[in-house]
């Protein structure tokens, strides 16, 4: 099955094209980035993080599955990092 996520308000019409649909907040991007920085030294774009935040917003669900996201995008504005590094 094919999982789409996108961000509140941004997402695009995908029906019909994928399984399931999971939402993430900014908040939940926010997570992301800072889980990604911490583990693999990462800094995400919000965008980049997008699969990720997914996962563990819905982690439940795939808590005995691998699963897979990619981490894309080095774009993030220097306003952003001081956010992320902060928690």
């Amino acid at each position: 099955p094919v999982t789409w996520i996108y961000v509140d308000g941004r997402g695009g019409d995908m029906q019909g094209l994928v399984d399931n649909v999971v939402t993430v907040t900014d908040a939940q991007l926010m997570q992301a980035m800072r889980l990604a920085l911490e583990h693999t030294g990462v800094l995400l774009e919000p965008a980049g993080a997008a699969g990720l935040a997914g996962i563990i917003a819905r982690q439940e669900k795939w808590h005995s599955d691998a699963v897979a996201t990619v981490f894309c995008g080095a774009n993030i504005h220097s306003s952003l990092v001081s956010k992320v590094l902060a928690g």
